[in-house]
C-alpha cells in the first residue's frame, strides 16, 4: 500500500475524527473551502506543500467532474466525510464514506470504502481475511438444503502442502478425499500461454505433470491460485488447461461435459478477473493513492490508531460491481459465462479490491452494502422479473417461466466471444445440464429433450429467435447448428416473451442429430427437424428503414402483409422466401399476432428447407394461411 505522507493544512488539520463527538452515529469536522474548477490551484498549492488530503482531494475532483459541465454559480463543492460505526454488517469493521463532492446541498451518499489497515493492505495479507471461512457443507441457509455432488475426479491438482516442501503435481484419479477450488480465467493468445512447456497439459508432457511441477514454470494465474488454494489451507485445485489433455479430443469432450459437476461441485471459484491472460497473474493491484488520518476514541486522549482513505472511483449506479466485474475482459468470455454461475462461490480478484459472490449474498473488500437483487448477477433470473429473482426450484413448475429464464441464458451468453467457433454449444453444456436436472426434463430416451440449444417442450417459442444486430450478425465458417437454431450465427440473439398468451400451429414429429461426442448437449455433426406445419410462398420482399427489429417489408401479390427480419441481413436480398406458419401469440393489445418463420429451400430435396429469419404479421392477416393444408416438411 503506497501510502502518502501527510503534512496536513490549516484546513486539514480538523479531519481528525474523536468519538468523544459521535452524536446520533455521526461526528461532524469543520472543513470548508472554495477553489476554482477545474484547475483547482489552491489544492494544489496545498499539496505541494505536503498536505495529502488536498492532493487525493484534488485528484478525486478532477477525475470525478473531468468531463461535466458545472454552472459557474453553483461551483463551490461541499466535502464531507462520515465515519461510522456500523450496528449491523458482517465485518463490524469502522468504515469511511468516500468523500462526497457535490454541487448541490441535498447529496446523496455512494458507496463505502474499509477503512482499515487490513483492507488497503497487500493482497496476501487481506485476500483470506476478508471474509471468514464459511462452515464447510453449511455456508448459509439458502444452501444449506442443496445436495452436494460428490464425483471421481478424471483430473485434479494437487497444490502441495502450505509449507511449499512439495511441487503441485496433477493426480489422474482423486482418491483422497477433499473439497477442492476451481479457477475461472481467460486464456488469452495461445502463443503466449504456450510459452512454458507445463502451461498445459499434453500427451506428450503428461508424465511430467504427474510427477510434479515447478510452481515457477506454470503461468501467473496458475501461481497466484496455487498461493490461495494453499492460504485457504486446500490442497487440490482444477484448471481446464491443466486437467483436460489438451490435444486429447476424447478427454476434452469427456471433460467438457462435466462442468456442471466441476464449477457446481467446487468449495469456492477463484475468478481471475482482472487477468486478461494467462500469464498476467491477478494478485497484483492498481491501488490508488492511499493518504492516513488519526483516529481518536476520546477528545482528550490519544490517537487510538489510523484511519485509511483512498479515492475510489465508481462504475455507474451499480457501483463498483459493475465497473470491476460487469465490464471486465473476463466476462465477455463465453466458457467464464457458465463458470461464473455454475458456481456456489466466487471470490473476485480485480484490480482495485476482492469480490464476493454467492447463493445467498455477495460483498466486497470495500465493505460496500450489498448489491440492489435487480442487479444481482445470477443465470437463474431472466429479464424482466421482480426483484426477488428465480430459483430453478421456485419455477419448476411454471413452464412459461423457467423457460424465460433459459432464453435470457442463451440471449446473454450469445453476446459473449470465443476463441473456438466450435466452442459455442460446449461452453453452454453445462448449464444445459444444470437446467436439465432442475426441471426434470431427461426423461426422453432418445436424448431429443434438447435440440441444439433449444427445449423441445418449448420448441415454436424456442425456433422464434431473432438477431440482435442482423447487420453485424453472420453465418459460421464451418457447420456449428442446423440454421433453425439460435447457435448457427455469430451474434447476440433474443427470444420473444411468453406475451399474454401462446397458440402454436404446428405439430412437432421428429428430430434427430448427430451428436459429435456422448455429449449429447455439446457439439452436434448434424441435425434435423421434422414438422407438420403450414408452408406458404411469398413473392417480394422490400427493405425499409424505420424499425431495428423487423427492417423488411414482405409482400405477398402486391400487398404488404408482414414485417420481417433476417437473421444475417445478407441473407434478405432474394425475391422468393417461404413463410411457416409458426404461433399466435397475444400482446398488450390482446390481439393476436401471427408469427411465422420465414424459409429458403435447401438443395433439390422436396419440402426441406433452411431458416433465414423470423416475421410478424398485423392481425388483420390471421387467415393468410388458411388455405394451405398442412404438410411434413424439414428444417436442417
Amino acid at each position: 500500500m503506497d501510502i502518502l505522507p501527510n503534512a496536513p493544512c490549516a484546513h486539514c488539520k480538523f479531519i481528525s475524527p474523536h468519538n468523544g463527538e459521535n452524536k446520533w452515529g455521526r461526528i461532524s469536522i469543520p472543513y470548508n473551502r472554495v477553489d476554482q474548477y477545474p484547475n483547482f490551484p489552491a489544492l494544489e498549492v496545498s499539496a505541494r506543500k505536503g498536505c495529502a488530503f488536498c492532493g487525493l482531494l484534488r485528484h478525486a475532483l478532477q477525475d470525478k467532474y473531468s468531463d461535466e459541465k458545472i454552472a459557474e454559480a453553483e461551483s463551490d463543492f461541499h466535502p464531507e466525510i462520515r465515519a461510522k460505526w456500523p450496528t449491523s454488517g458482517w465485518n463490524g469493521l469502522v468504515t469511511v464514506d468516500r468523500a462526497v463532492f457535490s454541487t448541490e446541498e441535498d447529496w446523496t451518499e455512494r458507496d463505502r470504502s474499509q477503512a482499515t489497515d487490513q483492507s488497503l493492505g497487500g493482497v496476501h495479507t487481506l485476500s483470506l481475511g476478508v471474509w471468514p471461512y464459511p462452515p464447510r457443507r453449511n455456508v448459509s441457509s439458502p444452501e444449506s438444503n442443496l445436495t452436494w455432488v460428490w464425483f471421481a475426479v478424471y483430473a485434479d491438482s494437487d497444490v502441495g502442502p502450505a509449507d511449499n516442501s512439495q511441487h503441485p503435481r496433477l493426480i489422474v484419479t482423486s482418491k483422497e478425499s477433499g473439497e477442492y477450488v476451481a479457477l475461472s480465467h481467460c486464456w488469452g493468445s495461445l502463443i503466449a500461454f504456450d510459452s512454458g512447456q507445463h502451461a498445459r497439459t499434453l500427451k506428450i508432457n503428461l508424465k511430467d505433470m504427474l510427477g510434479g511441477i515447478p510452481l515457477n514454470m506454470l503461468p501467473q494465474n496458475f501461481q497466484d491460485a496455487v498461493l490461495i488454494v494453499r492460504k485457504l489451507q486446500l490442497r487440490f485445485l482444477w484448471i481446464d488447461a491443466l486437467c483436460i489433455i489438451q490435444d486429447d479430443p476424447a478427454d476434452w469432450a469427456r471433460e467438457a461435459a462435466r462442468m456442471n459437476d466441476v464449477y457446481g461441485s467446487a468449495y469456492l471459484t477463484i475468478a481471475a478477473t482482472s487477468a486478461i491472460s494467462s500469464t498476467d497473474g491477478f494478485l497484483k493491484r492498481s491501488q490508488e493513492t492511499t493518504i492516513s488520518i488519526p483516529y481518536y476514541k476520546d477528545v482528550r486522549a490519544d490517537p487510538a490508531g489510523l484511519l485509511f482513505l483512498a479515492y475510489m472511483r465508481t462504475g455507474g449506479d451499480q457501483g463498483s460491481w459493475f465497473s470491476n466485474i460487469e465490464t471486465a475482459r473476463w466476462n465477455t468470455r463465453g466458457w467464464t459465462f457458465q463458470e461464473r454461475f455454475l458456481s456456489k462461490r466466487v471470490l473476485h480478484f480485480t484490480e482495485r479490491k476482492l469480490f464476493w459472490e454467492c447463493r445467498a449474498t455477495d460483498a466486497s473488500e470495500g465493505n460496500e452494502p450489498p448489491r440492489d437483487p435487480r442487479y444481482r448477477t445470477s443465470w437463474l433470473k431472466h429479464e424482466g422479473q421482480d426483484e426477488s429473482g428465480l430459483s430453478l426450484e421456485q419455477t419448476a413448475g411454471a413452464s412459461e417461466s423457467h423457460f424465460d429464464a433459459w432464453y435470457s441464458i442463451v440471449s446473454r451468453y450469445s453476446a459473449r466471444d470465443l476463441s473456438r467457433e466450435t466452442d459455442v454449444l460446449p461452453a453452454l453444456s453445462g448449464l444445459a445440464h444444470a437446467f436439465r436436472g432442475a426441471h426434470d426434463m431427461g426423461k426422453c430416451t432418445d436424448n431429443n429433450d434438447y435440440l441444439a440449444g433449444i427445449w423441445r417442450d418449448d420448441l415454436l417459442r424456442g425456433l422464434l429467435w431473432n438477431s440482435h444486430d442482423s447487420s453485424r450478425a453472420s453465418r459460421y465458417s464451418q457447420y456449428i447448428a442446423p440454421t433453425w437454431s439460435w447457435a448457427s450465427i455469430k451474434g447476440q440473439v433474443h427470444f420473444p416473451s411468453g406475451g399474454l398468451g401462446i397458440k402454436s400451429t404446428p405439430t412437432f414429429v421428429n428430430a434427430s442429430f448427430e451428436p459429435k461426442a456422448d455429449d449429447h448437449l455439446g457439439a452436434i455433426v448434424a441435425a434435423k427437424l421434422t414438422l407438420l406445419a403450414k408452408v406458404r410462398r411469398l413473392c417480394e420482399v422490400v427493405e425499409k428503414a424505420y424499425s431495428s427489429w423487423y427492417p423488411w417489408h414482405l409482400r405477398f401479390e402486391g400487398r404488404h402483409i408482414a414485417n420481417g427480419a433476417f437473421d444475417v441481413n445478407s441473407e434478405g436480398g432474394r425475391n422468393t422466401v417461404w413463410a411457416m406458419e409458426c404461433m399466435l401469440q397475444k400482446h398488450w393489445d390482446y390481439r393476436d399476432h401471427p408469427t411465422m418463420l420465414l424459409l429458403h429451400r435447401s438443395g433439390t430435396t422436396p419440402d426441406t428447407y433452411e431458416r433465414v429469419g423470423v416475421a410478424r404479421m398485423e392481425e388483420q392477416w390471421l387467415g393468410f394461411f388458411n388455405d394451405c393444408e398442412p404438410r411434413e416438411i424439414a428444417l436442417v
